[in-house]
């Protein structure tokens, strides 16, 4: 009984400070990103604690919620199609596949994540404000594709240092 009173404490505290970084990432614009990216932090540390399945759930949940609460639609999306599910799926893409090629499965996951996000909010959700980012060109496509590789590349590693610390420094402090 504790251990699910446990589970539906922090799942519910995670969420709610998810919830809280897609607000605050809907509230000022350079955290459009930010956002997201702290959320996808408290996705990682009830994974961490718990497991692939119910963090699915808390996924799910937070996902509806951020839609409903966050200013940005964007913002929204942008967890919704990846920072959101990502840490779920990232340390099973690095336990089944090897190195070399697991990075390269990482890299198609987060190209083919983000080309479809901003397909739908291009053609699909006619986003105005995006449109004008966009039109410089398609070199401004293609710069921003790099930067969202670079930018993964380090978010993934910083991922993987997060996930070291709660498991082997900060869960010892918080959980006895």
């Amino acid at each position: 009984m504790r251990h699910n009173s446990f589970r539906t404490a922090l799942g519910g505290i995670l969420s709610a400070l998810s919830i809280t970084f897609m607000f605050l990432g809907g509230v000022f614009p350079f955290a459009e990103y930010v956002g997201p990216a702290l959320a996808s932090i408290c996705v990682l540390i009830f994974k961490e604690e718990f497991g692939a399945k119910p963090t699915v759930i808390m996924y799910v949940a937070v996902s509806l919620l951020a839609l409903l609460v966050s200013p940005s639609i964007e913002s929204s999306l942008i967890f919704i199609a990846f920072f959101g599910w990502y840490p779920i799926i990232k340390n099973l893409i690095e336990t089944k596949i090897k190195k070399p090629l697991s990075l390269i499965v990482k890299l198609a996951v987060v190209n083919v994540s983000i080309l479809s996000l901003y397909y739908v909010l291009l053609n699909v959700l006619k986003l105005p404000s995006l449109e004008e980012d966009l039109a410089g060109g398609p070199w401004i496509i293609t710069v921003l594709i790099v930067l969202y590789n670079i930018t993964f590349l380090l978010f993934d590693r910083l991922l993987t240092i997060i996930a070291y610390y709660y498991r082997n420094i900060l869960r010892k402090k918080l959980i006895r």
